[in-house]
C-alpha cells in the first residue's frame, strides 16, 4: 500500500467515524473484542465449543507471543477460524493446534494431539498413537508378511538431542493394524520444509512435532473420510479470507511453482530444493507528509447520497465476515500447476513408483484422476502427496 493509499484509508476511516460516531476495529485485539466477532465465531464453531473460550485463548496467545500482534489481522483471524471450524483449541497448552507467526502472516499448525483427534473421528480406528525412540531404548521392527514393532524404553530421562526415530501405530476396529517408522533424519528433512521450522512448536516441543510428523505420514494410508483428509491438509497453511468451509479457501502462502519445499521451474520442468528461510519482514514505509495527505484528502468526493449510520453488527464487513458466508468460486487447476503435477508424476515414477500406485495417490487425495477436473486446491494437495510419496 502506497503512502497515498494509506492517507486515503485514514481519510475514509475518519469520515466514517464522524458520520457514525463509532470506530471499526483496526487491530487484532480490537477485532477479537468486537461483539460482531463473538457472534461470527459462535456460528463457525462446531456444537459443544464456546466462542468466548476460543476468543480468550486467542487473546492469551497474543500476550504470550507478541510477534502475532505484528502479523496481518486477516491471517490471524483466518488461522483462528480454521482452528474453530476443526474443533481444535489453539495455543492453549493442550497441543491440539498452534498459531505461529511466519513473517507478516500467521500460520495455522495442527499439533500432535489435534492430528489424533481428527483421525479418530473416522470411526474406524480403535487405537492410534505415536512414540519417540531414544538412543538408549531397545527398538526393533520388521516388515514383510509378519510386520511388527517392539519398543522397550530406557528408564532414563532423555532429551530431544537423544531422539533417533519415531513411530506411529494404528489399530482398527476390525482387528487390523498398521504402523510407520521414521528416522530423525527423515523428520528433520520434513521440518526444513516447514514454514514454522524456526519457531513455535518445532522449537519448544520437538518430540511432539516429530511424533506428529510420523503420524501424519501414517494417516495417508488410514481409512479416513474425505472431510478428515481435507481437515488434515489444513496443517501449516495461511488463510487470509473467510468462508463457511475454510478447507476450500486456497493457501495464501503457496505460489504455483513452489510445493512441499521444492521449486518447480515451469519453463524447464527442473525440480530443485527450496532454501528454507524466515520470510522477510516488509520495510515500514515512512508516514505521508502533510502535503500528501492534504492532496489525497482533496481528491475524496463526498457520497452522492447520505448513508445510514451503522450499528455494531454492521462492522462485521470489516472482518470480511457474513451472516451466511458464501463459498468462494471454484478455481480450476492452472497451467503452471498442470506442468508441476506432470513433473511430480515423472519424479515419482523415476523413484520406482508404479502408475497404479500414483493413480491411487491421486484418487485418494483428490477423488479425481484427470488433471482437467482438478481445482487449484486439488492440484496443490496432489503435488504435495506425490512429492512425499
Amino acid at each position: 500500500m502506497t503512502n497515498a493509499e494509506k492517507a486515503l484509508a485514514r481519510v475514509d476511516h475518519a469520515e466514517k467515524v464522524a458520520r457514525t460516531g463509532k470506530s471499526a476495529p483496526q487491530t487484532i485485539e480490537e477485532m477479537l473484542r468486537h461483539p460482531a466477532m463473538q457472534k461470527q465465531m459462535q456460528m463457525a464453531l462446531p456444537r459443544g465449543m464456546d466462542a468466548d473460550r476460543i476468543l480468550r485463548i486467542a487473546m492469551t496467545a497474543l500476550r504470550q507471543t507478541p510477534k502475532l500482534g505484528a502479523c496481518t489481522p486477516a491471517s490471524f483471524i483466518g488461522a483462528l477460524f480454521q482452528s474453530a471450524q476443526l474443533g481444535l483449541e489453539p495455543s492453549n497448552g493442550l497441543g491440539q493446534a498452534y498459531l505461529v507467526p511466519y513473517g507478516q502472516n500467521v500460520t495455522f499448525v495442527i499439533g500432535f494431539k489435534g492430528l489424533i483427534e481428527l483421525a479418530r473421528r473416522s470411526g474406524q480406528i480403535s487405537e492410534l498413537y505415536a512414540y519417540p525412540v531414544y538412543a538408549a531404548d531397545v527398538f526393533h521392527y520388521t516388515l514383510g508378511l509378519n510386520r511388527n514393532v517392539e519398543h522397550i524404553p530406557d528408564d532414563g530421562e532423555p532429551s530431544d538431542k537423544d531422539l533417533v526415530a519415531v513411530y506411529a501405530v494404528a489399530r482398527f476396529k476390525d482387528g487390523g493394524t498398521d504402523f510407520e517408522v521414521m528416522t530423525r533424519g527423515q523428520v528433520d528433512a520434513i521440518r526444513k520444509r516447514s514454514k514454522a521450522s524456526g519457531n513455535g512448536p518445532w522449537v519448544t516441543d520437538y518430540a511432539e512435532m516429530a511424533r506428529k510428523t510420523v503420524l501424519k505420514r501414517l494417516c495417508k494410508r488410514l481409512p479416513l473420510a474425505v472431510e478428515t483428509r481435507n481437515a488434515i491438509a489444513q496443517d501449516e497453511t495461511i488463510k487470509t479470507t473467510l468462508a463457511a468451509d475454510m478447507t476450500q479457501v486456497p493457501d495464501a502462502s503457496e505460489t504455483p511453482d513452489v510445493f512441499a519445499g521444492q521449486i518447480v521451474d515451469v519453463e524447464t520442468g527442473e525440480v530443485t530444493e527450496a532454501v528454507t528461510e524466515d520470510a522477510p519482514v516488509a520495510a515500514v514505509e515512512a508516514p505521508p507528509s502533510d502535503e500528501e495527505a492534504e492532496e489525497v484528502s482533496g481528491a475524496v468526493e463526498p457520497p452522492s447520497e447520505p448513508e445510514t449510520p451503522q450499528s455494531e453488527d454492521d462492522f462485521s464487513f470489516e472482518l470480511e465476515l457474513e451472516e451466511e458466508p458464501q463459498e468462494p468460486p471454484v478455481q480450476m487447476i492452472t497451467p503452471q500447476q498442470k506442468k508441476a503435477l506432470t513433473v511430480a508424476l515423472k519424479k515419482a515414477l523415476a523413484a520406482g513408483k508404479t502408475e497404479e500406485e500414483l493413480r491411487a495417490v491421486l484418487v485418494e487425495t483428490t477423488g479425481k484422476e484427470r488433471r482437467d477436473e482438478m481445482t487449484v486446491a486439488d492440484a496443490s494437495a496432489a503435488i504435495k502427496a506425490l512429492l512425499v510419496a
